[in-house]
């Protein structure tokens, strides 16, 4: 007997197929569109589009903290694809490069590949071979070093000011709160000033050969002070001018020469061939917060230090102390006579020539001028563009050229040096 075929199933079958295989297409179009998005999301994310592009250098456990406190633009243009190439290259030439300018500058560790001014420093009355840059910089420095502002063997000196500055209740130890503290920072002051207690001799510029030679009066006076383990050759406020002329020179070697590089610490270094429009800013105070007081518009190669003697928000290494009614602000710019001013409240200068140790220079000559007519008069004799606000006029940006833009939604109003 033949067995009745069921049309309801035989119908029922293929609609199930017929559903099944419409929601696969429709799940495989939606696939499709789904991963289609995705690519498009991630190429328009890795989508580099010509200009300014960040380089981040690469971290190296070996050389800890060497990136820290520097930052490195520089301009791109070109398809995509060559421009993450280009930006990947030159994170690593930068990385090198500032990695080794680091080492060089370093006045505590010393490294095997390298000599730098640590060796110099444990290696007393020997001669060694540094770097040609390293050795054309030690002889600016020792120079600088006569004019009292600066000086290249007062690492003891600084050392100690910057131990104190980071201390977690700063005022306390303070040399008007501490005598001891006093005591110490004054004869410091007193032998690092005495610069018949150095010699550093440049015997041959060819190899770059010197030698670096300390009184042992002087060293005898680090051990009784307990400081022995302090550095003395050291270029302490102007280490990061010189680092950034180092790191940019190298970079110019290499032809990356559009861009800038600049530091936490204020100071602004513009390549030869940088062409984009950006503002250098100058620094004033509202309610106790660091705000922009006037801005500075460059489109060439220049150099701008802006220092303040009050920090930027969470910045630390500043501090308050009172002193018979008065605030007294402290700061790292420590003049190399160990007085502190209470004239400015900060300080900004910007040159044509991309030449940053001389500009941090002019910069510090301000912080160490005694009163409010010397500061003008020392202002207006720079060849620099110059920017200041008073502590007793802190709303004023007194001011060389017509270039600044003052930010007056602040209340901030210019008076031009000349019309003072």
């Amino acid at each position: 007997m033949k067995r009745k075929t069921d049309l309801s199933t035989a119908i029922e079958k293929p609609q199930d197929g017929k559903k099944l295989t419409i929601r696969f297409i429709a799940f495989a179009v939606f696939f499709c569109i789904s991963v289609g998005a995705v690519i498009y999301g991630l190429k328009q994310l890795n989508n580099v589009e010509p200009g300014m592009q960040t380089i981040e250098p690469e971290l190296d456990d070996n050389v800890r903290r060497f990136q820290n406190g520097m930052h490195f633009e520089h301009y791109f243009e070109g398809e995509s694809a060559s421009i993450r190439l280009g930006v990947k290259t030159l994170n690593g030439i930068y990385s090198d490069t500032l990695k080794d300018v680091y080492c060089q500058l370093n006045a505590r560790d010393t490294y095997e590949s390298r000599t730098n001014l640590a060796s110099l420093n444990r290696n007393q009355g020997r001669e060694l071979q540094i770097s040609q840059p390293l050795y054309a910089m030690l002889q600016k420095a020792d120079a600088l070093s006569k004019e009292g502002v600066f000086n290249l063997y007062a690492g003891a000196l600084y050392a100690e000011w910057e131990a104190l500055r980071y201390q977690l209740e700063p005022a306390e130890g303070d040399p008007v709160n501490n005598p001891d503290e006093a005591a110490l920072l004054k004869r410091l002051v007193e032998e690092t000033s005495n610069l018949s207690n150095f010699s550093l001799e440049f015997l041959d510029w060819d190899s770059a050969t010197v030698r670096f030679t300390v009184d042992q009066a002087y060293l005898k006076l680090l051990e009784e002070l307990d400081i022995a383990d302090a550095p003395i050759l050291d270029f302490n406020v102007l280490t990061d001018a010189v680092k950034l002329e180092m790191v940019a020179d190298r970079l110019e070697e290499q032809g990356y020469n559009c861009g800038y590089l600049y530091t936490d610490s204020g100071l602004t270094l513009t390549l030869p061939s940088f062409e984009q429009e950006m503002q250098f800013v100058v620094f004033g105070q509202e309610d106790g917060h660091a705000v922009a007081a006037a801005a500075y518009p460059v489109t060439r190669s220049a150099a701008a230090v802006s220092l303040r003697t009050f920090a930027l928000d969470g910045e630390e290494g500043f501090y308050r102390v009172e002193q018979g009614g008065k605030t007294l602000l402290r700061h790292p710019w420590l003049p190399a006579d160990g007085k502190f001013r209470e004239c400015l409240l900060s300080a900004f200068v910007v040159s044509d020539e991309p030449n940053v140790v001389d500009t941090m220079m002019d910069c510090l000559r301000l912080f160490a001028c005694d009163d409010e007519a010397a500061l003008r008069t020392l202002a207006a004799s720079l060849p620099s563009d110059v920017a200041y606000l008073l502590r007793s006029d802190p709303k004023t940006v007194h001011a060389s050229g017509d270039k600044f833009l003052v930010n007056t939604a602040k209340g901030f109003t210019l008076a031009e040096l000349g019309e003072q």
